[in-house]
């Protein structure tokens, strides 16, 4: 199983980015904290800075959680 995982990012107007990659524990912890998981766009910051340790962190950089779950169980096949 890879322990890393490329997910969809967009901008602020939901257009696609490209990808990002991230570590496949990080992924599953980020979405085991979320609320709901649908395809609203959602800040991809808790997986780009989880610590929050870039002070100026202003990234136009979002997820969709249930495209994060798709990327994810595309990697674990």
């Amino acid at each position: 199983m890879l322990s890393v995982i490329s997910i969809r990012v967009y901008d602020g107007n939901g257009r696609p980015m490209g990808e990002f990659q991230t570590g496949v524990d990080a992924v599953q912890l980020w979405l085991s904290g979320l609320e709901k998981v649908d395809d609203a766009l959602v800040s991809a910051r808790p997986l780009v800075d989880p610590d929050e340790q870039n002070a100026n962190y202003d990234w136009d950089l979002w997820v969709k959680p249930s495209e994060v779950v798709e990327d994810l169980e595309r990697t674990q096949r």
